[in-house]
This record gives structure tokens, sequence and C-alpha cells, in this order.
């Protein structure tokens, strides 16, 4: 879960986990930043990197069935479009077993002009607690990105 998605690396890896098999849940914020995005080196909008991700993924339909991606909602219907509703958490599991979590975006910004600070920590039942009581509750309200909505 990040309000931002803009990093050249960060994309590149997750198409190279994609391919490989693994399965991605993935909660953006859809109006969040987008004034900044549009600065130079800043990587641009959620939407135009999705965009950037689905087209290097659309040769690989079962890497794309791996991929949900979701617009952060408070009401479960609709995604929040307004800087000021919009979720501004930095989350991520991995396998189970790892927790970061921090003031880092995945963003050009953060990785490379900023100094953020992100905590790792390899504990299976944090991990899922976590995953049970921050992540997934928003995963689940939260609607589907569709790109061919404005």
């Amino acid at each position: 879960m990040t309000p931002h998605l803009n990093d050249d690396d960060v994309r590149r890896e997750l198409v190279a986990c994609l391919r490989r098999g693994v399965r991605v849940q993935l909660v953006l914020s859809k109006g969040f930043g987008l004034a900044r995005a549009k600065l130079p080196f800043q990587g641009g909008n959620n939407t135009k990197n999705l965009e950037r991700l689905y087209r290097r993924l659309k040769n690989h339909p079962a890497a794309l069935a791996r991929f949900d991606v979701r617009w952060f909602s408070r009401d479960g219907q609709s995604p929040v479009t307004t800087e000021e509703q919009n979720s501004h958490a930095k989350f991520m599991s991995c396998d189970d077993k790892v927790t970061i979590i921090g003031c880092s975006n995945l963003d050009e910004q953060s990785f490379n002009h900023s100094r953020e600070v992100n905590l790792v920590i390899e504990d299976a039942t944090l991990t899922q607690g976590f995953d049970r009581q921050a992540f997934l509750p928003v995963f689940n309200r939260s609607p589907r990105v569709d790109l061919s909505k404005p």
C-alpha cells in the first residue's frame, strides 16, 4: 500500500516478480500528489505508471492475472480522488513473513531525492497480523483499477 508508485526500478522489479509467479496485491491512491507528479524527475502519476506496467505485461496473461491493483477507497465503492481524503500509508508485506513499513513511497522522489526511513521486520506472526488487521480490510473494500474509466 503506497500513495505513489512511479519509480522505474520498482516497476521493473514488479514486472519481474509477476513474470516469475509472484502474486501482487497493491492499493494505490488515485488522486494523491498529482501536481508534484507532473514535475521533472518525479516519475508521473499512478495511472500513467500502471499503464506502463500493464503494457509491459500485456503479452503475459498469467502475470497479469496475478496482479490485483486497487484504488484506495473509504466507502468500499468509489476510489478517493482528493488529496486530503486519500491514504498516505506506506506498507508492504512479503511471503507472509516480512513487513516493511515507514515513510518511503515507491516513487522517484523517495528513492532518489529524499532521505526516507523504512523498518524491515522479519516476523511471520507480526506480518500476518498487519496483513489481517491493516492491509486486507483496506484492500478488500477498495475497487479494482479499471484504466478504461477516467
